[in-house]
């Protein structure tokens, strides 16, 4: 009950700042914006990716919530129309959403989503033709869909390559709008990008050994020595950056202005926290990935574990050494290296799709909650390196955090959940649970004197 009270909250919360956006676009605001909002929406964020970032965290929710409620409606027994509406409820949420994240025009979020969408469908698929080879259903439907979907974000990848070229034979595709903003990912000449770019460079300066900051009466910093390892701590950028301020930059901002955000999460890791905080971060989120994809049954033994942790970590060692062999700099150390390291855990899920013995080990509801958890943090982590991890963002994130080690773990009771054979193919009982004598049905879930109750 709480579990659904808190999944339905974080869907309903996200319709009206959607529907804001799309008010928006076409002109129907009352309210005047310092700026333009109606090619970029903000909604009421203030920020064009900001409305992105925020929602594309809710879209997998609303998208797991739609698929459990067509689970059931499509189930032999049949469903209720209260399943019909809440399918058609959904429906409506998932394009108002859709629609607002594609008029934020809003490049970093856009790479996130479609980053957990390839996450969400791939594994979605690999758990459908699992059920196709078990025999369970249809003759085959989804066996080769996952192969076209991974065609799919291949060419995918390959277009937004040739878009972004400087002589691309594609450059006139540039003009035409939304599709135009994909061509400029890469853009570091001119506009957002050359802001990022001038705010990197000087925080790549920050973040290596340098003289001494100095403090408004002229006092150098004492700690100046320990700043790479243990960094400046929160809200400091903006009064330690003016040092490393580029020049350059005060042609695109305003003059009197410290950046306080480098606008990549982690340069922000890096001058706030250190190495150390770095390192801390990089962990915190490899785990994440490793772990549901362990509970998942991605990760099944040693060999896999091993492969997962060469391909990520060779990922992000990539995004040291190559922006420093190429450039002679680290100005995009901040994107090469969280690059690197979704890089190689995409390579890792999409190997093992190519195992036939490949399976979600975890069935129907609980499975699909992990998946789209995995699928919006995995989003979230593309994001960040683009903009600013705002606090609604980082709310999401550890309360989806916390959401998935309770049901990876099995701390939260799902028992009473629908399998979902569209989702996963359930596993076989275990060989004790088939010969355990049957319990008796009672109304309620019995436990023995000084037992701890069942989550």
């Amino acid at each position: 009950v709480q579990l659904n009270r808190l999944l339905h909250a974080m869907v309903i919360a996200s319709l009206p700042v959607a529907l804001y956006g799309i008010l928006q676009h076409y002109n129907l605001d009352s309210l005047p914006w310092g700026g333009d909002v109606t090619q970029r929406v903000a909604g009421n964020m203030g920020n064009a990716i900001f409305i992105s970032a925020y929602l594309i965290i809710p879209f997998f929710i609303t998208l797991e919530r739609f698929l459990r409620s067509a689970g059931r409606l499509l189930a032999e027994q049949g469903g209720e129309i209260a399943d019909a509406l809440l399918v058609g409820a959904y429906v409506f949420v998932l394009v108002v959403q859709s629609v607002a994240i594609i008029f934020s025009q809003s490049r970093g979020p856009w790479l996130g989503w479609f980053a957990g969408l390839y996450i969400f469908v791939l594994l979605g698929l690999i758990a459908l033709r699992s059920r196709d080879n078990a025999g369970r259903r249809g003759a085959g439907l989804f066996r080769w869909a996952w192969l076209g979907w991974i065609g799919l974000a291949v060419a995918g990848v390959a277009f937004l390559i040739t878009f972004n070229l400087p002589n691309s034979p594609l450059a006139g595709l540039r003009g035409v709008p939304y599709v135009g903003r994909l061509g400029q990912i890469f853009e570091t000449d001119e506009g957002t990008g050359k802001v990022r770019v001038l705010l990197w460079e000087g925080a790549s300066q920050m973040i290596l050994p340098h003289a001494p900051v100095a403090y408004p009466d002229g006092t150098p910093d004492p700690l100046n020595a320990l700043r790479p390892l243990f960094g400046y701590g929160p809200e400091a950028m903006w009064v330690a950056y003016n040092p490393f301020y580029p020049p350059d930059l005060a042609h695109y901002e305003a003059r009197n202005a410290s950046p306080d955000r480098s606008h990549n999460e982690t340069f922000d890791a890096l001058i706030i926290t250190g190495a150390w905080g770095f390192l801390a971060y990089v962990i915190l989120f490899g785990s994440i990935f490793y772990w549901t994809l362990r509970w998942l049954g991605w990760v099944r033994n040693r060999q896999d574990a091993v492969l997962f942790l060469t391909l990520t970590l060779l990922g992000g060692l990539g995004g040291v050494l190559v922006p420093w062999l190429a450039l002679g700099d680290l100005r995009f150390l901040g994107v090469a290296i969280p690059a690197g390291l979704i890089l190689g855990f995409i390579v890792y899920l999409t190997i093992s799709a190519f195992r036939s013995t490949f399976t979600l080990q975890m069935a129907g509801s609980r499975a699909l909650l992990l998946l789209a958890i995995l699928s919006a943090i995995a989003a979230h982590f593309v994001e960040i390196h683009f903009g600013i991890a705002i606090a609604a963002t980082r709310t999401y994130f550890w309360t989806l955090t916390a959401v998935l080690l309770v049901t990876g773990l099995g701390w939260l009771d799902l028992s009473d959940e629908e399998p979902l054979e569209a989702v996963s193919a359930a596993p076989p009982a275990p060989a004790a649970a088939q010969t355990s004598p049957a319990r008796p049905t009672t109304g309620g879930r019995k436990r023995r004197s000084g037992a701890p109750p069942t989550r």
